[in-house]
């Protein structure tokens, strides 16, 4: 058993659904980090989910950053997806896996 540190997403969201990450088959995963950052002059809704499941709910002012400490630590089982929506932020997610 391997632990792998990634960086599994580092973007701006598009508009509707976007996928941060997908645990891949026979890997167990954690989330270790997950900000998001408004660099936009008006409010903007994020929502991200597991497995699912919403976890995060919240309106990120404008030029807001927010570490989304709602999801630190949470297990991503294999083929299960992180997504998040609110075109516009910028979103960071790191996640330890377990091979």
């Amino acid at each position: 058993m391997t632990i792998e540190y990634k960086q599994a997403y580092n973007d701006t969201l598009n508009a509707g659904s976007n996928t941060l990450y997908t645990a891949p088959a026979g890997t167990l995963a954690q989330i270790r980090a997950a900000t998001a950052h408004n660099p936009t002059a008006s409010p903007i809704a994020l929502a991200v989910s597991v497995g699912g499941n919403q976890f995060v709910k919240k309106t990120l002012a404008a030029d807001a950053t927010l570490i989304l400490s709602e999801l630190l630590n949470h297990q991503v089982n294999a083929a299960q997806t992180v997504t998040a929506t609110g075109e516009g932020l910028n979103i960071i997610l790191s996640i330890a896996e377990v091979v």
